[in-house]
């Protein structure tokens, strides 16, 4: 979900009994992916201090427990655009004037 300078992501649990954690890569245009999160325990992850405009894609992999970790093929590659207008607004009662 993309929101202002940022996105929030989610995925489904992966079921393996030897689950590690998840890998988090990310690019924009045709760079390689780079690695903004890893050994994930949590199956959310909220990508922040982006830019506004621009398309970030981003690809999941999972790892197991081994001691050196074998890591699952990436998954499909998810688009997201954060913009300005997605910013939440404010509550009710909670606005900019003073009474």
């Amino acid at each position: 979900t993309a929101g202002s300078t940022q996105v929030s992501l989610s995925w489904t649990t992966n079921t393996e009994v030897d689950l590690g954690g998840y890998n988090l890569y990310r690019r924009t245009g045709s760079a390689d992916f780079t690695a903004i999160a890893t050994n994930l325990s949590q199956t959310s992850y909220t990508d922040q201090g982006l830019s506004n405009g621009t398309t970030y894609e981003y690809r999941l992999s999972a790892t197991d427990r081994n001691l050196t970790p074998n890591e699952s093929s990436p998954s499909a590659t998810v688009s997201v655009t954060p913009t300005a207008s997605a910013a939440p607004s404010v509550p009710a009662g909670h606005g900019g004037s003073s009474s």
